[in-house]
Parts: structure tokens; C-alpha cells; sequence
């Protein structure tokens, strides 16, 4: 008989607490729900705990909201006004009443359908998108309205005794876009929301710095072939001399030429501020889009959930991981029950936090950008405004295929995945994990 190691007592370890995501709801048009089930199963030995899924689409909403009165062809999904199957909030909270414990509803808040221009993100050139401002107070409240109602519908379609409404979720992977053009950094958003937050601390002239060049982004974001380069681990306790090390033996602070190192620790300090600000405009927003969706709703014990990437510091998301899960820092305090992210070589692992590992690299990030693509390309809308108007059927169908490779890529599926990060008994703060519900047949029907 052969010697048994340590790897082999995990082998037949089964993982609780795994959840199963649908991101889109028009995936439940080509599978059904006791087949996602099924592939949960083969994939991680387990039974999933509960399932998410989203309240509203890139294209539009799932559900009528009191106190919009846009016409339902602009903003309702094509999903809804088809008012079939999966485009039914309502039935589909019907079909996972009793199929699964616990129910989760997300939301991305970037909200492309939303009309107003007044409301959408500015980059720091003030060049507009289809995407409004999650610091802006009205698309606070908006997002709260939409979330709040889609909790108010779970409610009251979930048999309590089987199904219980465990949580909302906001997905912030991807709330603060940048862009790059001949070495020069674009960062969003720079409305005039943006610019009167940053304005509340008076020493710090955000455009003035921010719309030089070069200027402090450049010690950490760099143009590449694939978009921009970036160092995201950038902890709290970071010092601006640290900074600059890690941009010089990464190459970026050559764009600065001959600048010596005080400039560019002076620079960096600026860097660092502008990182804690950005932080703490999320977190205060994330607070009043909860405040909003469950006032009145203590007693349910709804938990509050984020979705983003397990790095230092989300370029994306403007939230430093460790910030949140530091609860000494009373100004940024996020009040949230949950953190969802992937598990990386730099975080793997909260102490005060619960958290669950999204297992897929950049968490949802590749998820969000295929489906979000996949909405775009069939609303007219959007192809009119935007550059994707630009690519004929053969290049976007191609297009479409690299995007789908490299989201299935990068999924981190199977329980050898697990088997490396900190396990529950090692951390109790571990709650579980998220499966994306996707595959590259499913993906395939899909589209």
C-alpha cells in the first residue's frame, strides 16, 4: 500500500457554501435551471448553496420602477418586453423558489440605457459615455429604486419555508472606466459631481494635476497594445517612495525623463491622495445605494454584498481591498456584510470581512464585458453612438469569439482551484465560493 500525503485528505473534501451565478438572464432561455445545477454539481462535488442573478440588463430594465416614465422601448430590456420566460422577474423568481436555499440579487450599476446625459461618466478630457456616474446622488437613488424593488418582488414571490431572499449584491468591478491615447491616461469620471467631491478637500487641485502630462497616473498606468498596463498593488500603508521604486523597475517612469526622485515622490504623494479619495467616494456611494434599496428592511437580515477585484487597489472598482477590510479606518468604513472577489497572489484571504472567492480571474470583470458586448451588439442605440458601429458582421463575430475564449479562459473551475486558497477551517471568515453558470456551449446557444 502506498504512502498517503496531505494532498489526498483534500481529495474528497466536499466544498459548502458555493453559489451559483446566472449573469445574464437570457442564459435561461437555452438552459434549463436543473441543468445548471447538474454542471455545479460535476463541477464541485456539491450542491450549490444558492444562486444570483441579476435585476436588470445592459439594455434595459426586468421590472417597471415607480417613478420612471421614460417609454418601456427605452428602457425596459428586450428580454422584458418580450415578457416570456426568462424575461419575467417575476417567473424567474418563481422557478428558483424552492430549487435552491438562498437567493442573491446583483446589479451592475453602470446602467448604459439610462437616457440622460446629465447623469453619464466624463473622462478627464470631459469626453462623455454610455455609462452614468456612481457618485452622482440621483443615480444613487435610482439604483437604489431598482435594487429595492427587485428585493420588494423576491419577497413576494419566494416561498419563505423553502427560498430565502440572503442578499444583494453590487457588482463595482468596472464602475470607474479609463482609456489611453499616445501615452496620455484617460480615467473616469469627472463630471461635475466628481469634481465637487474631490473639491471638498481644498488642498488638493485634482484637474489641475490630473490634466497635465505627463502627471501622476503615469507612474502606474501605462498605453499598451491591449488597452493599458497597469500596478494595482498599491496597499494603504503604501509610501510615495515605494511608488516610484515599483514605476521605475517597471518601466513607467521613463515618460517623465530626467525627473529626479523628489518630483516624482511628490508625485506620487499626489497619486496616493487622489487613490484615497476615489476609495472613499465608492464606499459612500455603496453605503446609500443599501441605505436606499433596504430601508425599512432590518429585520430581514438582508446581507450587503460587493463584487470586485481581489487586488490592492481596483483600478476599476477606485476600492483598496485592505482599506475595507481594515475597521480602523472609521472614515471609509463600507458597510457590508460580504466582499466577493478573486482570489490572487497579493489578497487571498479578509480577517474581518466575510468574503467568497469569484472563481474567475478579475472576478466578474471578463463576465460583465461579454455579456455587456453580446447586449450591445443587438441594441441599435448603442451601436449608433459608439465605436462597436464600426465593425462590420464578419470582424464583430470575430471579435465576439475572442472575447467568449477569454472569458471561458479564464474561469477557475474544479475543486483543485480550492484545494490552494485558505479553506473555511483555516479561515472562518471564508464563507464560500461563486460560479459563474457559463460554458462555452451555453455561451454558443446564447448569441
Amino acid at each position: 500500500m502506498g504512502r498517503k500525503f496531505q494532498v489526498s485528505n483534500e481529495r474528497d473534501r466536499i466544498y459548502q457554501g458555493g453559489l451559483l451565478d446566472i449573469p445574464h438572464l437570457g442564459l435561461l432561455t437555452v438552459s434549463s435551471m436543473k441543468e445548471y445545477k447538474k454542471r455545479f454539481v460535476e463541477t464541485w462535488g456539491a450542491d450549490p448553496a444558492g444562486i444570483v442573478i441579476p435585476v436588470s440588463q445592459a439594455d434595459g430594465l426586468l421590472f417597471d420602477i415607480d417613478g420612471i416614465r421614460y417609454p418601456h422601448s427605452r428602457v425596459l430590456s428586450q428580454l422584458r418586453q418580450a415578457n416570456i420566460g426568462a424575461g419575467n422577474f417575476n417567473a424567474v423568481i418563481r422557478m428558483v423558489s424552492g430549487e435552491f436555499r438562498e437567493v442573491y440579487l446583483s446589479i451592475d450599476p453602470r446602467l448604459p440605457f439610462a437616457l440622460s446625459e446629465a447623469v453619464q461618466v466624463e473622462d478627464s478630457r470631459g469626453i462623455g459615455s454610455p455609462r452614468v456616474c456612481f457618485g452622482n446622488t440621483k443615480i444613487q437613488y435610482l439604483l437604489g429604486a431598482i435594487l429595492g424593488t427587485a428585493v420588494d418582488l423576491a419577497t413576494q414571490g419566494l416561498d419563505p419555508s423553502k427560498t430565502r431572499l440572503a442578499g444583494v449584491v453590487l457588482d463595482v468591478v468596472n464602475i470607474w472606466g479609463m482609456g489611453a491615447e499616445q501615452g496620455r491616461i484617460h480615467l473616469t469620471c469627472f463630471c461635475a459631481n466628481c469634481k465637487a467631491f474631490f473639491k471638498m478637500d481644498p488642498s488638493f487641485d485634482l484637474m489641475a494635476l490630473f490634466q497635465d502630462f505627463p502627471n501622476p497616473w503615469n507612474l502606474v498606468l501605462q498605453e499598451s497594445e491591449n488597452g493599458i498596463s497597469y500596478i494595482d498593488d498599491i496597499a494603504p500603508d503604501m509610501s510615495a517612495r515605494r511608488i516610484v521604486g515599483l514605476s521605475r523597475t517597471k518601466g513607467f517612469a521613463s515618460i517623465f525623463k530626467d525627473a529626479d526622485d523628489v518630483k516624482l515622490q511628490n508625485l506620487a504623494q499626489f497619486l496616493l491622495r487622489y487613490i484615497e479619495l476615489r476609495h472613499n467616494q465608492t464606499v459612500f456611494a455603496c453605503n446609500a445605494i443599501f441605505k436606499e434599496a433596504l430601508q425599512d428592511l432590518d429585520a430581514q437580515n438582508i446581507k450587503k454584498i460587493i463584487i470586485m477585484e481581489g487586488e490592492e487597489y481596483g483600478w476599476t472598482s477606485g476600492l483598496q481591498l485592505r482599506r475595507l477590510d481594515d475597521i480602523g479606518i472609521q472614515k471609509s468604513f463600507l458597510n457590508v456584510d460580504e466582499i466577493w472577489f478573486n482570489p490572487t497572489s497579493s489578497i487571498n484571504s479578509l480577517v474581518h470581512k466575510n468574503y467568497r472567492y469569484y472563481m474567475c480571474r478579475r472576478s466578474r470583470y471578463l463576465v460583465d464585458a461579454l455579456f455587456e458586448r453580446i447586449d450591445d451588439s443587438a441594441d441599435a442605440r448603442i451601436m449608433a453612438i459608439t465605436a462597436l458601429g464600426n465593425l462590420a458582421g464578419d470582424k464583430l463575430r470575430k471579435m465576439m469569439k475572442i472575447m467568449i475564449a477569454k472569458t471561458l479562459g479564464a474561469m477557475m473551475s474544479g475543486k483543485d482551484h480550492l484545494r490552494m486558497l485558505p479553506s473555511p477551517e483555516e479561515n472562518p471568515r471564508n464563507v464560500g465560493f461563486i460560479s459563474p453558470g457559463i460554458s462555452d456551449v451555453i455561451v454558443e446557444k446564447y448569441i
